[in-house]
């Protein structure tokens, strides 16, 4: 019964982008067996000894440790108006309840009896792990619905390292690392802080009831040990987890925030005009202490994150921690990081995934990214994949993973590893541009149909790019948003420039009077520019070379495709009837058909290809001998796909 269930549901999503496929491919899911342990300097291999180890542990590991704790009642937090916290505490609608269970998968257990038990599962930091705290404990909770959050980090620890490289200002980078830091937040403090920030006493209520009154049993080779109930910190695993512990590291932001404020702690300032002051950066727990160079900053430091760890019960593992410094010398960095007890490293760094202080000119800038891509495919171990199933995994693969990159960094041009990635996908124009294709129907019928949204197939924005400004004395142009030149609007073809310009509505005159050459008045910016931007308005102004005004004509709309210049419905429908129909978009708009399984979607596009290892194709590859190109059913055909499924009396 198990096993057709199983053969049912692998014919059905087995070669699809579906959760099932990636989680049978995913070499995580691979079954984590403890066989021994090292404990006080002896190795142990009993099943009932290592699981009595794992047990004490967790259950030590849990317990309240009793400490003086400082009063935060003088710190200034953030508090909810009464509207948002009425919000929280309203009833549960019925939809919301329905909403969650529908969202549950029918076939899966609930979890361990009790409301708030847990299974903890142990998952392995490193390889070959020996001691418990080899591993990563991870809460099996069996929560009713999930509480979905994704913030993107923005570009400002990057800001700040270029900021002062290009200004040879002194910056010093403090990146915390804190030990198990869902595992030592005191509920305590946790409550104390939405006391502080005005949460409901309902609200309380219920987030002491999920939390406090939890309890766990770990699972060791599957099998749970005796149940232990927690005293202190967050389970990782459960939706709430990640909010409330942005509550405790609320108390973090508090205090670094009253240093600058009493001048205990010199931030970095940004910029020159309206400059910003930066004193911290925080994304859950990944924390970048920054501040300008002194031995004030130094102990400032030190003495913050001590009371921070006396007050929320979190520890920072100053071992791990790491000081930087941005036109730094390296001895005076060597004695900072002696005084704060913790390493010292150099640029790039990385914080949130991302490489901060590095050029992402260079090919060795994209090098983790690279050795990322290369050890997740390194790592299939399915040889009988279909093809529809290689497919999937390289899209997961080479779209996926480089899209955070992507976000932040602009990668190297030319010929480089993504614009190869990017035209074997999705295919190049005569431009050497990305070209994309979508839609059905006539390609009449489909640029017609997408004019005004520009998505039309043949040229996604045919009728704008042709209707364009004839320049005369320039004063009714808008230098940036209007098409006046070859290469189209200015904010499109150099769109990084416009969005830095601080004169976005600068008329095409003004411009030209304020002087639009390389040192020109008229380019102004928001910020300094980064080298690579600097590239880009040198090759705007290479595309502003020899344009010179007319003064005694005004500008005026022209149509490109007439020699009169005026649009008419003839020279519209004759532009976009000129190239007929591609039969490859048409027959792909009949293949790709979501209810049929994708190994079959691709069979039939490898078909139409005629890229099948037929007889035929096999001889003109040299896989086969000559006179072996035969059909097997002896008709004396070659084994062509024409013959194989539309001739052949036996297969077709």
């Amino acid at each position: 019964m198990y096993w057709q269930k199983s053969r049912v549901t692998w014919l059905r999503e087995g070669g699809a982008n579906s959760k099932f496929f990636h989680g049978v491919m995913s070499s995580r899911r691979r079954a984590n067996s403890i066989g021994a342990l090292i404990h006080e300097g002896r190795t142990v291999e009993s099943v009932p000894k290592v699981r009595h180890i794992v047990y004490q542990h967790y259950s030590n590991h849990f317990r309240k440790q009793l400490h003086y704790r400082p009063d935060i009642s003088r710190l200034e937090f953030r508090s909810l108006s009464l509207l948002h916290g009425a919000e929280l505490t309203k009833p549960f609608l019925l939809e919301e309840i329905k909403a969650a269970v529908w969202d549950c998968d029918s076939f899966k257990c609930p979890g361990p009896d009790g409301l708030n038990s847990t299974f903890i599962a142990l998952i392995p930091k490193v390889e070959n792990p020996l001691k418990v705290t080899d591993f990563r404990p991870i809460a099996l909770v069996s929560s009713i619905y999930k509480i979905l959050s994704k913030v993107l980090a923005n570009r400002l620890p990057n800001e700040l390292v270029d900021d002062a490289k290009r200004n040879s200002k002194d910056l010093l980078l403090f990146k915390v690392d804190f030990e198990k830091a869902y595992d030592y937040v005191d509920w305590d403090y946790l409550d104390e802080v939405m006391v502080k920030m005005n949460f409901p006493s309902q609200w309380r209520v219920w987030m002491k009831a999920c939390v406090m009154t939890a309890s766990a049993s770990v699972l060791v080779n599957g099998s749970p040990t005796a149940e232990f109930c927690f005293e202190r910190g967050l389970r990782q695993g459960d939706p709430l987890s990640p909010f409330l512990f942005l509550l405790a590291a609320e108390g973090l932001n508090v205090l670094m925030t009253a240093l600058v404020r009493n001048g205990s702690f010199t931030p970095y300032e940004v910029g020159s005009h309206n400059s910003v002051s930066v004193s911290h950066l925080q994304f859950a727990d990944d924390t970048l202490l920054v501040g300008v160079k002194s031995w004030a900053n130094v102990r400032a430091l030190k003495a913050v994150l001590i009371l921070f760890e006396n007050i929320s019960g979190l520890k920072v593992n100053f071992h791990k921690s790491m000081l930087f410094g941005v036109n730094v010398n390296n001895s005076w960095l060597h004695e900072a990081a002696s005084v704060m007890r913790c390493k010292h490293g150099c640029l790039p760094f990385l914080y949130l995934g991302l490489p901060i202080g590095g050029d992402s000119r260079r090919i060795q800038f994209w090098k983790p990214l690279l050795d990322k891509i290369h050890k997740r495919l390194s790592v299939w171990k399915c040889k009988n994949l279909s093809f529809g199933g290689r497919l999937v995994l390289l899209k997961s693969v080479l779209s996926s993973i480089p899209v955070y990159f992507f976000s932040f960094f602009k990668a190297p041009s030319g010929d480089s590893l993504w614009c190869q990635l990017l035209h074997a996908k999705y295919g190049q124009d005569s431009a050497g541009r990305v070209r994309f294709s979508e839609g059905v129907g006539s390609s009449w019928w489909r640029a017609l149909n997408f004019v005004w949204s520009g998505r039309g197939l043949i040229d996604p924005r045919w009728l704008s790019d042709n209707i364009v400004r004839k320049i005369g004395d320039g004063r009714s142009t808008a230098f940036w948003t209007d098409s006046w030149l070859e290469v189209g609007p200015l904010a499109r073809a150099f769109g990084r420039l416009y969005d830095l310009a601080d004169n976005k509505h600068i008329s095409v005159a003004d411009m030209f009077e304020a002087g639009w050459a390389l040192n020109g008045n008229g380019w102004k910016w928001r910020r300094r520019l980064f080298a690579w931007e600097e590239d880009l308005v040198a090759q705007c102004v290479g595309v502003l070379d020899n344009f010179v005004l007319q003064g005694d004509a005004t500008d005026r709309w022209v149509w490109n495709l007439h020699p009169s210049q005026s649009y008419s419905v003839r020279s519209g429908y004759s532009y976009l009837t000129a190239s007929d129909g591609s039969s490859m978009e048409d027959f792909a708009s009949f293949l790709w058909v979501k209810s049929v399984p994708l190994k079959v979607n691709i069979f039939i596009w490898r078909l139409f290809l005629n890229r099948l290892p037929t007889n035929d194709n096999l001889l003109r590859r040299g896989v086969i001998e000559v006179h072996h190109d035969l059909c097997s059913t002896n008709c004396g055909k070659a084994e062509d796909a024409v013959h194989l499924f539309i001739q052949c009396d036996v297969y077709s």
